[in-house]
This record gives structure tokens, sequence and C-alpha cells, in this order.
């Protein structure tokens, strides 16, 4: 069991009732009965989250179970490992479809149905500090869950006047099985997991995903953007931004850009970007 498992004990916990996706028919029965055996309103259904029409398929199921829906947990992903210049088209397409696409298919579909009640709601995306961070071997892993960080930021600033709140989780190393890369990849080569060992340990002592989850619950109760529940990693992301800050810090400097009439000094408001799309 991963962090989708203990995300819906403590959603439970909350008193939410729970509709369970997986295209693992085992592990999804299994946590099932798990759950129902600690008291929870759970029902489920087995979904594909790569396939745009398996999450509809699923949606309509929540509905047809439970009338409404107020929360969305985006919470399928796996680890692609591979050195760039050698890594496939299929597991780049799997790998996007996976990490990046089956967020954005579970928001926009559900996303009309809490829109509909007008009770609000909330959205939960997990990302990665993989989306924050570059790290080498993982290409297709960083692009995806960068992309999830840049669409759930972006969806946040739509969101913020309907009442729907959007939360980006962002772990480190928990301890998972999400480094078995061959997982229902219909991509994975028999050697695919070489040399895989170290990281397998590294995450096998990382953080209790009923830790994280319950991090997560209480965070997003605070309404909060982010969740970075390893504590340890901040001096990565400050390292990062600082290496962004130097480059703005390069620009204030040099004559060049500052002399050109279109050098923008001013902050831009992101409410007026949004409200000039519209």
């Amino acid at each position: 069991m991963g962090i989708g498992f203990s995300l819906a004990k403590a959603f439970a916990m909350q008193g939410a009732r729970l509709m369970l996706a997986d295209i693992d028919k085992e592990a999804l029965a299994k946590a099932v009965v798990d759950l129902r055996g600690s008291g929870a309103d759970v029902a489920s259904v087995v979904c594909d989250v790569t396939s745009r029409d398996s999450i509809e398929q699923a949606a309509a199921a929540t509905i047809e179970q439970y009338g409404k829906v107020h929360v969305v947990a985006n919470n399928a992903g796996a680890l692609t490992t591979g050195r760039a210049g050698n890594i496939s088209v299929e597991k780049w397409d799997w790998s996007i479809r996976l990490n990046l696409m089956s967020v954005v298919h579970g928001t926009e579909v559900f996303l009309p149905l809490i829109r509909q009640h007008g009770e609000g709601g909330h959205i939960l995306n997990t990302a990665s500090l993989a989306g924050h961070i570059g790290y080498g071997l993982h290409t297709p892993y960083n692009a995806s869950k960068f992309g999830v960080v840049g669409y759930s930021e972006a969806l946040s600033a739509e969101l913020v006047d309907e009442h729907i709140d959007v939360t980006i989780l962002c772990p480190g190393f928990v301890s998972t099985n999400i480094a078995d890369n061959q997982r229902h990849d219909p991509t994975a080569e028999p050697d695919d997991n070489a040399g895989n060992d170290a990281l397998k340990e590294v995450v096998s002592r990382g953080l209790s995903p009923d830790t994280v989850a319950e991090f997560t619950v209480e965070q997003m109760q605070l309404s909060a953007l982010y969740v970075f529940p390893n504590s340890g990693t901040r001096v990565e992301l400050v390292a990062r931004y600082q290496k962004l800050i130097r480059a703005f810090d390069a620009s204030d400097a040099s004559e060049l850009i500052q002399s050109d009439p279109g050098s923008i000094k001013q902050n831009v408001n992101e409410a007026d970007l949004v409200e000039s799309q519209d």
C-alpha cells in the first residue's frame, strides 16, 4: 500500500465517504476490505488513469454511488528511470500519461461535478519534490512532475473565487513501492530495474505513508497550496531558488537588459493576467 491508501484512511478518519479507483483489482479489493473493517463508507471502481474514458467511467460510478463529489485526489504515479538519449519515446509517452495527464484528466472530468453543486470543494494533486528539483536519470519523471506543479498553480489561480481549493503534495522519499518501475508499465524491459536496489533501499527508509497522508489532510483543512512533508529537503529547495535569484540579479545588474525599453521592473499582478485572458 502507498500514499493513496493512506490518504483514503486519513479522509475516512475525517468522516469522508470514499470512492477508491485503481487499476490493480486485487489491491483495490484488499483496500476496500481493510477500510470497511475500520468502519469506513467505501466503494470502488477499477480505473486506468492513463485513459480519460476510464476516468469518466469512474466519475459516473462516483455520482451514481454518492450523488456528489467534493474532494478529488489525483495520486497515481510511477518513477521512470533512464539516461537521457536512451529513453524510448514509448516510455516518455507512458510517463507523461501516467504522471501528468492523469492529473489533468482527473481534474477536467471531476471539476465540473464539483461546480455543479456549488458547495465548494478541494482538488489534491500529488506531485513530488522532483516537481521542483531536477534529478539526473529521472528526466521523464521530473518533466511530468514539474508539469503537475505548474498545472496545479495555474488551477489554483483560476479557482480562487469559486471556493474550490487546490493543494499540491510534494513528498520526498516515502516508504512505498514507487521504485518498482515495472508495475503496470507496458514499456517495461527486463533490465529496467537493474541498479535500482540502492534507490529502493533509500525509499524504504522514507517517511511513513500514513504520516504523509495525515499531515496532508491537516494542511488541506488549512487550504494550503503546497505540502512538503519531508522537512529535511528544505535545503535542496533553498539552493534551487538561490540559483534563480542569482539569475535575476544578473539581469538587474546588466546595462544591456536595463537599457532596453521592454525591461519590466514592476511586479506582474497574477489576477490581471487571468482577467486579460477572459
